[in-house]
């Protein structure tokens, strides 16, 4: 049986529609309204739920572009450090702060200075814990950081001359290991030095010696070396580097109580 047709009209996609509409234009209409939901269901369903994983990927790449800058900064600092400093300037930076105290090494040193500039040593004392002969590691430092340094005063009494006591102040800040003297009062040096004139005197003052205690490391985080940082190394070349030779035991002085003064 034939279909019922109506003059006139035309069916498209199973609607009846006047001749005179043109079937492509509707096809094309279709098919892009059927594609743009498709896209708009895509886009619901698919992308928006890992738009947020998109974003936190996208900032890992991100950091890890600048770790990679950073990692090719501290590679080239490192070469620089290989190529501006040489060994010995390298083994003065050690030797600065050293990254294991030794209270050998420290009593050495000062008893190494007071020899050169004429000065008696009294009386000393040493941290509380801290043994001669033992050497120690301490955890101290602020979470967080790659190195930290750490302060061990020594107690000290010393009899000389005040010329003699400034000159082994002075030495002892410009030797390695660094020793900075404290709790030291200039004004009453100078007043001593005015009334004492060549005669001896006996004056107590802290030394701090440091360590340097290397934490975790954490390449990335590490900066170029700048020529602020050569300069200062060079400039320890000025410095007394002080070392205890290998066969020398350090002779234990008394912790407290008098010791000679020119034979007397």
């Amino acid at each position: 049986m034939a279909d019922n047709k109506i003059i006139g009209y035309k069916k498209i996609f199973g609607f009846v529609l006047p001749d005179w509409v043109n079937e492509n234009i509707i096809r094309v209409g279709l098919i892009g309204l059927l594609s743009t939901v498709v896209m708009l269901l895509v886009l619901i369903f698919l992308i928006w739920p890992n738009f947020t994983t998109v974003e936190a990927r996208s900032a890992v790449l991100v950091d890890s572009r600048r770790d990679l800058e950073s990692l090719r900064s501290s590679s080239q600092g490192l070469e620089r450090i290989k190529s501006d400093l040489s060994a010995t300037d390298q083994a003065r930076i050690l030797a600065a702060m050293p990254t294991e105290y030794s209270p050998d090494a420290a009593i050495y040193l000062l008893r190494r200075v007071s020899a050169d500039t004429g000065v008696s040593i009294i009386s000393y004392s040493l941290p509380s814990g801290v043994l001669l002969g033992n050497s120690t590691t301490p955890n101290g430092g602020a979470e967080g950081e790659m190195v930290s340094l750490v302060a061990y005063p020594v107690r000290i009494t010393l009899a000389a001359p005040v010329e003699s006591l400034l000159a082994f102040i002075s030495r002892i800040e410009s030797s390695l290991p660094f020793g900075v003297v404290s709790d030291l009062n200039l004004q009453e040096v100078t007043k001593l030095s005015r009334a004492a004139g060549d005669k001896t005197v006996q004056m107590a003052m802290e030394i701090r010696f440091y360590q340097s205690v290397l934490r975790t490391v954490n390449i990335i985080k590490l900066q170029p070396i700048s020529a602020e940082n050569l300069g200062l190394a060079k400039e320890l070349a000025n410095y007394n580097l002080l070392t205890v030779p290998e066969s020398t035991e350090t002779e234990v002085l008394p912790p407290e109580g008098s010791g000679d003064i020119f034979g007397i």
